[in-house]
């Protein structure tokens, strides 16, 4: 599993190279990256953290560059 979590930040952080999009590891992403040198071992997802402004242009490139991998979803997302 965090072999699939690191290839989404991979894939996460190209786009936001790409289109010069602030992100950075967060909570206990960012915990287990000073902590354990990586993740928490017992930790199962991956905190990510940017600026609202950086947020909506990731928004808003996310279907042209990630969408055929994956799917984004909030509180008001319908399914």
């Amino acid at each position: 599993m965090k072999q699939c979590l690191l290839e989404m930040y991979s894939d996460i952080l190209r786009v936001c190279e790409k289109y010069n999009i602030r992100v950075m590891l967060g909570g206990g992403s960012a915990l287990g990256a000073v902590r354990h040198g990586g993740f928490i071992p017992w930790d199962d997802d991956l905190d990510l953290i940017m600026p609202r402004e950086d947020y909506n242009k990731f928004i808003s490139v996310f279907d042209k560059e990630l969408s055929d991998l994956y799917e984004i979803t909030s509180p008001n997302s319908k399914l």
